[in-house]
């Protein structure tokens, strides 16, 4: 039997064929790898921008710091405001802050006298959120009610008659707190408001002039 020659070109191809097909195999491998790290990539990025939008995790929202509410106190002489405790503001356009919580139940346990004007609230938006605009609309403030006795009698006594019962008393209180104390008030004023209220404010003699009568 005559020895047959192995066909060099076949083999050489076949070599060539494996070889081809291992260079497919490594390119495929990776075109893989690059898509999945590619994939990873996009998945960090998104994980990164849920943790700074606060959308996952247990990151606890900012606490709202409190903030303070002040009271004037409107009427003569001391008076007590009970919250949590009883707190005392000692004499008229006197002033008191409190924590705003503290200011709410104030504003819970006094609401006639918050909403007589007895006690004044320094705070537009803390008495728009105990709903008391509609009621401050026709107060008057503590800064119109230290000025309204150096206005004209005709102005004086058209606040006396809008004025609400609290308020009105205030108003007869300052005018004969400033005659006891021998301060000037215009005769008008006197005689007008004292009309209006029934007392007889012309009348009232500083207390020093008391005493001297006394003795």
């Amino acid at each position: 039997m005559a020895y047959k020659k192995p066909d060099s070109t076949t083999e050489k191809e076949k070599e060539n064929e494996v070889l081809k097909t291992q260079q497919a195999q490594a390119q495929e491998t990776v075109t893989i790898s690059k898509s999945e790290f590619d994939q990873m990539k996009a998945q960090m990025e998104t994980l990164m921008q849920m943790m700074a939008m606060g959308s996952i995790g247990n990151k606890q929202p900012s606490k709202k710091e409190e903030k303070y509410i002040t009271f004037v106190n409107m009427t003569k002489g001391k008076f007590v405001l009970k919250g949590s405790s009883y707190y005392t503001i000692d004499e008229q356009f006197g002033t008191r802050r409190f924590i705003e919580r503290e200011a709410r139940m104030i504003v819970n346990n006094m609401p006639k006298s918050i909403r007589d004007g007895k006690i004044y609230i320094l705070d537009a938006d803390f008495v728009k959120d105990c709903e008391l605009e509609d009621v401050y609309a026709d107060l008057l403030s503590d800064k119109q009610m230290k000025e309204l006795l150096t206005k004209k009698p005709s102005y004086v006594a058209e606040v006396y008659k809008n004025a609400n019962k609290a308020q009105k008393q205030i108003i007869v209180d300052m005018i004969e707190n400033k005659k006891l104390n021998g301060e000037d008030v215009d005769a008008n004023i006197l005689l007008q408001i004292g009309e209006l209220s029934g007392k007889n404010l012309i009348e009232i003699t500083p207390i020093e002039n008391e005493n001297a009568k006394e003795e």
